[in-house]
């Protein structure tokens, strides 16, 4: 295909895919509309308080950093997972939300300051996990035990096709052993996903991860550049409803440096824009602010998207505070049921 066609392409997928079609209401849209977030689990002990005033608001939340699996496809559990879950468990007491568990893969053996060969690496020991036949059984014994709703991955950095497709048939071998029962989903990057067709039908939902990219004018995770990554993931076969628009709690500079500030410690130094100079750093830090997280949150639905992913719970202020992240996604939903 020459690059004018696939131009053309691109141009009618995007007209096609992102015009509301007349098969719901957006009122439907609205009800049935996700509202996802991570939960990083690694810094909870006995002794935390977890703000427990989102959960109500949430239809799904994703554990994560708190399990991981090695090349023999051995499931290990944080060392306080039994407290993890258990603070988790209280703190969720009144919510109706799904809770999935994200678990993480073997990373690198050997450290380089080459970013290709490192993620080569820890491709290669992910192959292995995959194939060693225990991942499927070993996953299925930790949700029954805990009572999960489903297993989530993160595979957003393989570099190969073949390494996609080793991942490809794992996620097909895995839906077939947990069945209609569990839910698998997987936090993607669109810039670099080969996901096959097979694999994407049976993955049930895609956390879109609509950030770490910047506008020309510094803007961290716009609105323009979540509805690109959208196009992106839409382009390559993955439908609306599977998929999660992310929408960032936290801050990157306008530089592009090494930086993540959480909303709940700037929120009131925002410009109209957003926008937050950091007197240490020496940097301007870019957030989704409220406005922006509305504006996102109403766009998702009206373009028919599954819902909207949080990267993460704890960066938000208390639902109380009128400059809560999620009370703007809770209220564009709210705003358009009808």
């Amino acid at each position: 295909m020459s690059f004018f066609s696939k131009v053309i392409s691109f141009i009618l997928a995007a007209i096609v895919t992102l015009t509301s079609f007349p098969f719901r209401t957006v009122s439907e849209r609205a009800e049935d509309f996700r509202l996802v977030a991570y939960f990083v689990g690694n810094n909870i002990n006995e002794n935390s308080t977890i703000d427990a005033s989102h959960f109500e608001d949430l239809t799904d939340v994703i554990l994560i950093s708190a399990a991981d699996f090695d090349v023999n496809g051995q499931i290990i559990l944080n060392p306080k997972f039994d407290i993890i879950i258990s603070k988790l468990r209280e703190a969720m007491a009144n919510s109706d939300a799904n809770l999935y568990l994200n678990i993480i893969g073997p990373g690198c053996t050997e450290w380089s300051d080459d970013w290709n060969e490192r993620m080569m690496n820890q491709s290669d020991q992910h192959n292995l996990a995959f194939r060693s036949g225990s991942l499927e059984k070993n996953i299925k014994d930790v949700l029954v035990k805990y009572d999960f709703d489903g297993i989530f991955f993160d595979y957003e950095y393989p570099v190969l096709k073949e390494d996609w497709e080793v991942f490809d048939e794992f996620l097909i071998s895995l839906d077939k052993y947990l069945g209609d029962e569990y839910k698998i989903g997987s936090a993607i990057s669109p810039w670099n996903t080969m996901q096959s067709r097979k694999s994407i039908a049976v993955t049930d939902m895609v956390e879109v991860m609509a950030y770490d990219i910047w506008d020309n004018d510094g803007t961290h995770s716009s609105l323009w550049g979540a509805q690109q990554c959208i196009l992106k993931m839409l382009f390559n076969g993955y439908k609306k409803e599977q998929m999660d628009v992310g929408i960032p709690f936290y801050a990157r500079p306008t530089t592009q440096e090494a930086y993540w500030y959480g909303y709940n410690g700037y929120y009131e130094k925002l410009d109209e824009k957003g926008f937050c100079y950091d007197d240490e750093t020496g940097l301007t830090f870019s957030f989704n602010d409220y406005d922006m997280v509305y504006r996102k949150t109403n766009w998702a639905i009206c373009k028919g998207l599954g819902g909207a992913m949080v990267w993460h719970y704890a960066c938000d202020v208390p639902k109380e505070n009128e400059k809560s992240l999620f009370n703007a996604m809770t209220n564009a939903k709210n705003d358009l049921i009808k």
